[in-house]
């Protein structure tokens, strides 16, 4: 079966994600004799833009576990579930695999499989609690089937019991406990997230779990390290070492004392590392310069590497070439040609939301003009010394997918090389008190 799914990938538009499904019913299936498990296959596309912005967000490689929901609908009644799926990419997609847990059906009849969202755990290098939250899509990515799908599998027709006398006609079977089933893992650098699902769902009517009371997950050493009631079959376990592999062991249990054979989860924790992230901007504004008493549009482009982490980043600065229309003693009107020219990367943090980058600007002046004459500028025309600029954000107010609006103040040196007037001309250009405001768009 082929599913289209939209999905709600991180830094990008919903995209659409077609997997395939391959289920391995069983040829036969009888009231009162629990199914086998059922493998379920999933292999899924990933598109270029999709792939691209896990690219973007330092995601090297897909892994990490899916949830297949679903629905099974027999003469009882329908039970939903969750199906979970070890997931890893392959040269094809990304695979998953799973297995839905044996069942024991009541009553005969028809039968048949739904499917239904999938909800991606994909795991990522990034550390708990970075300066910059990431998207919630980094944690869980739901992926809506599209309407008009066909989404049933029709199972074998539910074959009725061999006339042989129940002993317990209640439907409470108090036998050994059975194992979970289905374990996975998903990590950071000093935690591991295991899941892992009841051998059979005690929403089935017919049947129950013995006298399931919980489960108890273990570490190597066979010291309990969570606990969990009959309806959780989750834990988090915390104080992990950074790129360590564990095993940890999944026991139900019961009263009395009882427990059920074990079930073993391995999973690696991640390196502590964190790669940056790559965010490119436009950048529209303007600068006012406060001694001739004018302004120059600015634009450019900002392509910046961000770490998560630290919030710190660097940044690769471009502007355009503007013009700038100026007045010396107050009154005659000069046009000058203005190129920024940054000395080295703009540095900076973002932190709870604010933006502070720190650059270095030396401005070329290639052309003075009075009434459309020139009177000065040339090749070697510029600042004696490169203007260190601070710009900010107002409180939480940059978001980095989103950008965001920049401001700052700074000095102008003394200009040389400009020709006969360069003594007039950096009289009147030179000073404190000059401001910029700009604003970062995200790059298309």
């Amino acid at each position: 079966m082929t599913l289209k799914y939209s999905c709600a990938f991180p830094l990008v538009p919903e995209q659409t994600m077609v997997a395939k499904f391959n289920v391995d019913f069983p040829r036969s299936i009888q009231v009162g004799v629990p199914t086998p498990k059922i493998r379920v296959d999933m292999l899924a596309a990933v598109n270029e833009t999709t792939q691209a912005a896990f690219e973007q967000a330092g995601i090297e490689q897909l892994r990490g576990t899916a949830r297949l929901e679903a629905m099974l609908s027999a003469p009882q009644g329908e039970v939903s579930f969750g199906v979970p799926l070890a997931l890893e990419e392959t040269p094809s997609g990304l695979k998953g695999t799973g297995f839905i847990p044996p069942v024991r059906l009541a009553e005969p009849g028809p039968a048949k499989f739904d499917l239904g969202d999938l909800v991606l755990n994909l795991a990522n290098s990034v550390r708990t609690a970075p300066e910059v939250p990431l998207p919630e899509a980094f944690g869980k990515i739901r992926c809506t089937v599209l309407p008009g799908q066909n989404t049933s599998f029709t199972l074998p027709e539910i074959a009725p019991a061999d006339p042989v006398p129940d002993p317990n006609p209640g439907g409470i079977h108090h036998g050994e406990l059975s194992p979970p089933v289905n374990g996975a893992g998903v990590t950071t650098d000093t935690t591991a997230t295991l899941t892992w699902q009841a051998m059979v769902d005690p929403e089935l009517v017919g049947y129950l779990n013995g006298d399931l009371a919980g489960y108890e997950v273990y570490d190597a050493a066979g010291k309990v390290v969570a606990s969990t009631d009959a309806k959780t079959t989750t834990a988090t376990i915390t104080g992990l070492s950074p790129d360590t592999g564990y095993t940890f062991t999944v026991r139900a249990t019961g009263e009395n004392d009882r427990k059920s054979t074990p079930l073993a989860i391995t999973v690696h924790t991640q390196s502590s590392t964190s790669a940056p992230m790559d965010y490119r901007y436009t950048l529209k504004g303007s600068t006012f310069v406060k001694a001739p008493n004018g302004t120059a549009a600015l634009d450019g482009t900002v392509e910046a590497k961000l770490k998560p982490l630290t919030g710190e980043f660097t940044a690769d600065l471009a502007l355009q070439p503007t013009k700038g229309d100026f007045k010396i003693f107050g009154f005659l009107p000069v046009q000058a040609g203005i190129v920024l020219v940054p000395e080295g990367e703009t540095t900076g943090t973002l932190k709870s939301g604010t933006l502070t980058a720190h650059s270095r600007v030396t401005a070329k002046l290639p052309a003075f003009s009075l009434f459309g004459i020139s009177i000065g500028g040339g090749e070697n025309c510029r600042t004696a010394a490169p203007s260190d600029i601070t710009l900010t954000s107002e409180p939480g107010g940059f978001e980095p997918l989103k950008g965001g609006r920049i401001k700052g103040t700074y000095d102008l040196s003394e200009i040389k090389d400009c020709g006969a007037l360069t003594p007039l001309l950096s009289a009147f250009t030179k000073g404190a008190g000059n401001t910029i405001d700009l604003t970062l768009s995200p790059k298309s």
